[in-house]
């Protein structure tokens, strides 16, 4: 959950009782591919995907250096 500025919030479960079963539940997501198995379109598809503050929440001043290095 993202809260007032921006950032990952964490919200407790008061509701939770010791010693119950939790549920398990998954989420599948297509978050697509290359357009080729090249390292050449691989790359381009990392840099892309790696882009995206959704996938990595750290500063985006920290991050694309990081990434420029990578990539």
């Amino acid at each position: 959950m993202i809260g007032k500025a921006g950032k990952p919030q964490f919200y407790s479960n008061r509701d939770y009782k010791h010693g119950t079963t939790e549920k398990v539940r998954v989420l599948l997501v297509n978050l697509g591919t290359p357009d080729s198995p090249t390292p050449q379109a691989l790359k381009r598809y990392l840099k892309e995907f790696l882009s995206d503050p959704r996938v990595v929440e750290i500063p985006r001043l920290v991050w694309w250096p990081i990434l420029i290095l990578l990539f």
